[in-house]
């Protein structure tokens, strides 16, 4: 006999994750204030779906070379993994510099401003000429 009831008692193993998860964050940050602000604590890094399945094909590749010991597909399969993380890195890198470039770039502004207000060597070229010849003309 089933019921048109719904059960107290289904197995919905996805709102079971999520409320782990969750509890687990907040376990591990804190429970949220209204101005909040990114720390690295908050911030995490997860794969996406294609990713996942990538990850799970390789590994059931790598299971499937071994077992057989077909060393192509085990070849294959390091060659794969190989260029996926040389790809990672390649745009961890990328962003890395772009980071740097930009940090630079801000720095060189800031200290141009600074400067801007002295003489002497530290100041930028044409600063010093213009006061010494203004002050020289009054």
């Amino acid at each position: 006999m089933h019921s048109s009831a719904p059960s107290r008692y289904r197995f919905r193993p996805r709102a079971r994750l999520e409320r782990a998860v969750s509890a687990w964050a907040r376990s591990r940050q804190g429970e949220d204030q209204t101005p909040l602000t990114l720390e690295s604590r908050r911030i995490y890094i997860l794969p996406t779906r294609a990713g996942l399945v990538a990850a799970l094909l390789l590994f059931v590749m790598f299971l499937a070379g071994l077992n057989y010991g077909n060393s192509l597909a085990m070849l294959l399969c390091f060659l794969l993994v190989g260029f996926a993380l040389v790809w990672q890195n390649l745009h961890w890198f990328t962003d890395v510099v772009a980071g740097w470039a930009l940090a630079a770039i801000i720095i060189q502004a800031t200290l141009r401003l600074t400067r801007a207000g002295r003489t002497g060597p530290g100041a930028p070229p044409g600063v010093a000429d213009e006061r010494i010849a203004s002050a020289s003309t009054t």
